[in-house]
């Protein structure tokens, strides 16, 4: 009698996002719409600065996470060069992509735009606050700085969050594009964290499977 073969199937769902990325990546969306009503329609400059704030804070949790958090949360493993990213945008025009469990290419590149894009807005906040209206841990600055120097500053706080919020349309536009094209939901996945090792149209494992000890 032949003894019985045992294969191994790999899970129908993963799990790829841990809950602080999770955590910080609502928390995140709620602070950036909380300031921004607060700075631009409300005018709540006490609830806009506290936003501020707290976005600062993710920030640095976000940071440290990218350095010692699980695979797929750390900045080594996201894949950024340019040229990487160019080839994978150019295979999503053409409707090609290749699926990632993981940040694709275009998705590594974005994430990072948006903490960069983030900073910008907070580091020039925090900083108007303290150097114009002598507010905040950085009104120690006020005397270092001129009064031209201080008026840039209100102009990057200004401006610097229309760009974040055009970074933001072209975030969300990416995750729709993606989510049809590889017939999963993206979001969904950043609620519960886990993301089908396939899909009806990806048969095929992600490109970065092998990070889980499975072969492509």
């Amino acid at each position: 009698m032949q003894p019985t073969e045992l294969t191994w199937e790999p899970p129908r769902e993963v799990r790829v996002w841990d809950p602080l990325v999770r955590v910080f990546h609502w928390a995140l969306a709620a602070g950036i719409a909380a300031a921004c009503v607060t700075g631009w329609v409300h005018r709540a400059m006490g609830l806009h600065e506290a936003a501020g704030y707290m976005i600062a804070g993710l920030l640095l949790v976000r940071a440290s996470w990218g350095v010692w958090g699980s695979h797929y949360a750390r900045f080594r493993n996201f894949h950024v060069r340019p040229s990487l990213v160019l080839d994978y945008l150019k295979a999503l025009i053409r409707g090609r992509a290749a699926r990632y469990l993981g940040h694709s290419p275009a998705a590594s590149a974005m994430a990072l735009g948006l903490l960069l894009a983030v900073l910008l807005v907070a580091g020039s906040g925090a900083l108007a606050a303290g150097v114009v209206d002598l507010d905040g841990p950085l009104a120690f600055l006020f005397p270092l700085v001129s009064d031209r120097t201080a008026l840039a500053v209100r102009h990057v706080h200004d401006a610097a969050p229309w760009i974040l919020l055009g970074m933001v349309v072209l975030h969300v536009a990416g995750v729709i594009v993606s989510s049809r094209q590889h017939g999963e939901n993206l979001v969904r996945a950043m609620v519960t964290g886990q993301k089908p090792l396939a899909t009806a149209r990806h048969g095929e494992a992600p490109v970065d499977a092998s990070d889980l000890g499975v072969r492509p």
